[in-house]
């Protein structure tokens, strides 16, 4: 009988133990994870990104940040990501120099898209309704093909940029952005180098 309480005891109070061991290990490793993601952010905007070889800066974003970029597109000196990965270029796109993407929420980039020096491209925000956590809210950014976004705009979360269209240097884009909305003679400019180079 008291060797029977002695182990009841016993399997009573390691139980616990057992069970703290396993979730500082996994609040441990998710720490490292952390660590680790922050690092690479750290060095890829302090350092990769402003090194002078767009094999390189391309190479590192590609396989170690996550960011799936297609053919014949590049990424300028200057650009800072707030995430790894969910961050998506379409072909033959331009990012320019000093740009920012914020990855949180998604950024979906289509085909021949210029996005000029020192866009930034947001898709994540606090709540201000809430007043104890400031959550953050995130919703995801679309830029179709043939899209320019001139120097400096910033194009906020949740945001749609139709095909074709231009965003004004400066603008603050709040709410989807018609397709094709720029002049006519700009227009037929563009659709005559679609049809040379067959896209």
């Amino acid at each position: 009988m008291g060797d029977t309480n002695i182990t009841m005891g016993v399997s009573m109070v390691t139980a616990p133990i057992t069970r703290s061991g396993k979730t500082r290990r996994t609040s441990l490793r998710r720490q490292v994870r952390e660590f680790r993601s922050n690092l690479l952010l750290y060095i890829c905007n302090s350092l990769v990104t402003r090194i002078p070889s767009h094999a390189a800066r391309r190479l590192f974003l590609a396989k170690l940040m996550n960011v799936h970029m297609e053919s014949g597109s590049s990424i300028h000196m200057g650009l800072r990501l707030y995430t790894r990965g969910q961050v998506s270029i379409g072909s033959h796109t331009v990012i320019d120099r000093d740009c920012v993407l914020d990855g949180r929420g998604h950024i979906t980039i289509g085909n021949n898209v210029n996005l000029a020096p020192e866009v930034m491209v947001l898709t994540a925000g606090h709540d201000p309704d809430d007043g104890l956590n400031f959550a953050v809210l995130t919703k995801p950014v679309v830029i179709e093909d043939y899209v320019w976004v001139a120097t400096r705009a910033t194009i906020l979360p949740g945001v749609r940029i139709g095909r074709g269209a231009v965003v004004g240097a400066g603008a603050v884009v709040t709410k989807d952005s018609l397709r094709n909305n720029f002049p006519p003679q700009c227009r037929l400019r563009r659709l005559n180098a679609a049809a040379k180079t067959g896209s």
